[in-house]
């Protein structure tokens, strides 16, 4: 069955202004009969189409690249708290300052925290990426950190940050929820 029905016709189906003999015989027609009366559209005014040109130019931004956000997940590969430190080097001291790294597919994310009076100081950098993920950023909350000119990410804080994630082009690559508590055993 090559001929569908109209949008026009599919919005008087679904809105049971007409019954069209088309349906029985149509399953792709029916569907978007279905879709169209169990939401709101089907009740409002048609919509209008878009202008040819606008359709032609998303077309050719678009090109084959697949549309959407990917996301990944970062493993945990070194955590400064975790290691035991040799006897001369054990004390609070060392709960001053943190070091993590994480490691996804194609890159490495290192973090530097550093505990102070007034707060946290952190420093980060993504490792590994190549020209074309120099727009990457970090996702704190709503708050979105930049890198400075030579890729390296600043910035402080009362708290810690529990949830961060890498925003790297068109993927999401999600850090594991951090404990800023350390077991003392």
């Amino acid at each position: 069955m090559d001929k569908h029905l109209s949008r026009k016709e599919l919005l008087r189906a679904a809105r049971k202004e007409q019954s069209y003999k088309h349906l029985d015989e149509c399953q792709e027609c029916r569907e978007a009969c279905r879709l169209l009366s169990e939401f709101l559209v089907a009740g409002s005014l048609p919509l209008k189409n878009p202008p040819e040109a606008w359709v032609a130019k998303a077309v050719s931004i678009a090109g084959n690249k697949p549309i959407g956000i990917r996301s990944k997940i970062a493993e945990l590969i070194f955590d400064s708290w975790a290691a035991p430190h040799p006897v001369g080097v054990r004390g609070s001291e060392t709960l001053e300052d943190r070091r993590l790294r994480f490691e996804s597919k194609e890159l490495l994310f290192d973090l530097r925290a550093e505990k102070k009076k007034s707060g946290w100081s952190f420093v980060a950098q993504v490792h590994g990426l190549s020209d074309r993920y120099e727009k990457s950023r970090i996702r704190i909350g709503k708050e979105i950190i930049e890198h400075d000119a030579v890729g390296v990410f600043q910035w402080s804080s009362h708290r810690p940050p529990r949830k961060i994630q890498l925003l790297v082009n068109d993927s999401i690559v999600e850090i594991p929820e951090l404990v800023w508590r350390i077991n003392r055993k």
